[in-house]
């Protein structure tokens, strides 16, 4: 999914179709720290148009999460900080972890 995403996104840019381009790019709210770079990107070259259509579909895709899980989204932000702390512990199961089991 982020493979095609990606494609997309730099077949609309380089195509001129900024707010496709970025809406696209905003699609990327499940895994933003894959956005991130592109976003950096985006705004070195100044394609304000694409940067404010990601901000949109973002806030729109955040949103609705909130609006369907309210508690696990309220988790999820609570939680975010210790996601890294979390993996750093010297007893954490990480056999399997990146399997399909």
């Amino acid at each position: 999914m982020s493979l095609l995403l990606s494609a997309s996104f730099f077949l609309l840019l380089r195509r001129r179709h900024d707010a496709a381009a970025g809406a696209l790019l905003g699609c990327f709210a499940y895994k933003p720290q894959l956005a991130l770079g592109l976003f950096a990107a985006l705004v070195g070259a100044r394609r304000f148009r694409a940067l404010a259509s990601a901000s949109f579909v973002a806030l729109l895709l955040v949103a609705a999460s909130y609006a369907t899980l309210p508690g696990a989204t309220r988790d999820y932000v609570e939680r975010a900080p210790h996601f890294g702390a979390v993996s750093r512990e010297p007893d954490y199961p990480s056999a399997g972890l990146h399997g399909l089991f």
